[in-house]
């Protein structure tokens, strides 16, 4: 849901792959990333902006605890919410690079420094909160190719009364936004922006 509303967001401002269907596939295999990297690039000759949005932790065993958590649940956690972001920088990068300019734009989670009360959803968490570090990291490292790199961090879109304060959770166009919003933007680097409805100031 967040993707499409990311997507429908910028439509009107970018030629977006994927809102129609044109790009799907495994995003932690290299050959995938690169082959969807390029349908992108080659018809338009750039790529302007990547909003990295893939992730979650649905389909997998309810013990996301520091304790109980299976190894391949944990793994597969890892490898939705962190490689994929990973894999796509190393096609999409080099490309920026060469034109010397570019905005990369992560999707993270509020739920990074704001635990359950009920202990899950840990290992989403610190792959979340891996995502923010890489977020500043490799903004520091692209500033002097004219590549902006942020993250969103938003609440859920679930009900959920541990993840926002105010009497709603985010509605996913909400989160489109403000991507759209930071896309705008060729100052602002390096940042992680928390959309969770004054969650994080009010504990």
């Amino acid at each position: 849901m967040i993707g499409k509303a990311i997507c429908q967001r910028l439509d009107n401002k970018f030629q977006v792959l994927g809102h129609h269907g044109t790009s799907q596939g495994n995003l932690t295999d290299d050959a995938t990333v690169k082959e969807a990297v390029e349908r992108a690039f080659l018809p338009h000759g750039s790529l302007d902006l990547m909003v990295c949005c893939a992730g979650g932790n649905t389909g997998l065993s309810e013990n996301d605890n520091c304790i109980d958590i299976s190894m391949e649940d944990f793994h597969t956690i890892f490898d939705k919410n962190l490689m994929t972001a990973i894999m796509c920088c190393r096609h999409v990068i080099p490309r920026m690079m060469r034109q010397k300019r570019g905005s990369i734009i992560f999707i993270g989670s509020a739920i990074v420094g704001n635990p359950r009360e009920d202990g899950q959803i840990a290992t989403y968490a610190m792959a979340k909160a891996a995502l923010h570090e890489y977020t500043i990291h490799l903004a520091r490292q692209l500033r002097v190719h004219n590549i902006t790199v942020n993250c969103v961090a938003p609440s859920s879109t679930e009900e959920s009364s541990d993840m926002h304060n105010l009497a709603r959770v985010a509605v996913p166009y909400e989160i489109g936004d403000l991507v759209a919003a930071i896309s705008d933007n060729t100052y602002m680097s390096g940042q992680i922006i928390r959309l969770d409805g004054g969650k994080h100031w009010v504990n």
